[in-house]
């Protein structure tokens, strides 16, 4: 079913009761009616959060216990450069509502794979399928010890609902495998059927990708 979630209106037709719900909303609005029109009727709920509700973001290997951003204030509308504080709003509204015992909060990293449009998974599989020059050669990083960390989609769709069967709840960290930049580059590198030269060059001020590297 489609509705407009900014109002319970959205939700008509929408019948019965149900064992669990899975939601992936960045906008606290759309939890709150969510809620209000939900609430007695779902069982159980997996909510789908991210790392960016973390305040630190310099850390690498943190955890759960890492501290948190403040939640957006009731008045505030959502906005994209405050994902991370509508994120921890949308977690405190279904703590406050639905509970702990009944819901779990899967604090994701990068997500890759399948339907990403953003370039961030896709750019490296396509430059070294279309090199810019006749040898083939490719520019890539010449960073060694730079840590890169994505989270298939796939994956983390099959845990959510495996989460959701049995009723799991708490609050995870869902980020994937920590590789080395060169190891991932060898991987996109060998999709692509790459074999033209490579070469590195040193950033200036070589930095960890927070996008990308090891976190939360």
């Amino acid at each position: 079913m489609r509705g407009d979630r900014s109002s319970r209106d959205g939700y008509a037709g929408l019948e019965g009761a149900f064992d669990a719900a899975i939601d992936v909303a960045r906008d606290p609005l759309h939890v709150r009616t969510a809620l209000d029109v939900l609430a007695d009727r779902v069982n159980h709920w997996v909510f789908v959060s991210t790392s960016n509700v973390y305040a630190d973001e310099s850390t690498p290997y943190a955890d759960e216990s890492a501290t948190l951003r403040a939640p957006l204030p009731d008045a505030t509308d959502w906005a994209p450069e405050l994902y991370g504080e509508g994120k921890r709003s949308c977690e405190e509204h279904l703590l406050g509502t639905a509970g702990s015992e009944a819901l779990l909060i899967a604090r994701a990293g990068l997500i890759a794979g399948p339907g990403d449009a953003s370039g961030r998974t896709g750019y490296w599989p396509l430059r070294f399928a279309y090199p810019a020059t006749e040898d083939g050669s490719v520019l890539i990083p010449d960073e060694p010890s730079l840590l890169t960390q994505q989270l298939d989609v796939r994956d983390l769709a099959s845990w959510l609902v495996d989460c959701a069967e049995d009723a799991r709840t708490g609050v995870a960290d869902a980020v994937g495998e920590i590789l080395p930049l060169r190891d991932y580059l060898a991987s996109a590198r060998e999709v692509a059927h790459h074999t033209g030269p490579l070469v590195g060059r040193r950033a200036r001020s070589p930095k960890h990708c927070a996008m990308c590297s090891p976190g939360k």
